[in-house]
């Protein structure tokens, strides 16, 4: 027998998405992994935590990064633009492990069914694009007028 935690109704419906707004919001690499795609493409799987408000809460976001074949630009704009690596992707070699732990900013969308956020673009560093500061995220009882100081 398989034990669960059973949800109310409300609790079901508000769990069946964890969209944030689309914007550009900061992140750090938290996870990557080196992968072969179905097609038999090498490419790094990383996950992001993205900063989705001025409060500090974050949400995780994956993508797949090609290292070559048609999206290959990809890997180009979020390891040298983004994450200021040139001297690694100039090296053409690149571990997932040289990626965790580096800072930058993406611009992120909704999928086409609308269910899933999704990276759009990786952010260049020199680029001043504001983060999104998402009041809206903040729990429905707390104002934002009322945070304390």
């Amino acid at each position: 027998m398989k034990l669960f935690k059973p949800m109310t109704k409300e609790e079901a419906e508000s769990s069946k998405s964890n969209l944030f707004d689309p914007g550009v919001y900061d992140f750090e690499v938290i996870e990557a992994e080196e992968k072969t795609s179905t097609k038999g493409n090498e490419m790094f799987a990383v996950v992001l935590q993205v900063t989705i408000n001025d409060l500090g809460e974050t949400a995780k976001l994956r993508d797949w990064i090609l290292l070559d074949g048609p999206m290959a630009w990809k890997l180009r704009e979020f390891t040298c633009d983004c994450l200021g690596m040139e001297k690694q992707y100039a090296s053409g070699q690149l571990d997932a492990e040289d990626i965790v732990g580096r800072f930058g900013k993406v611009e992120t969308g909704h999928s086409e069914d609308g269910r899933f956020n999704e990276v759009v673009r990786y952010v260049d560093r020199r680029e001043k694009t504001p983060v999104v500061k998402n009041a809206e995220a903040l729990p429905k009882e707390v104002e934002p007028d009322e945070i304390p100081v």
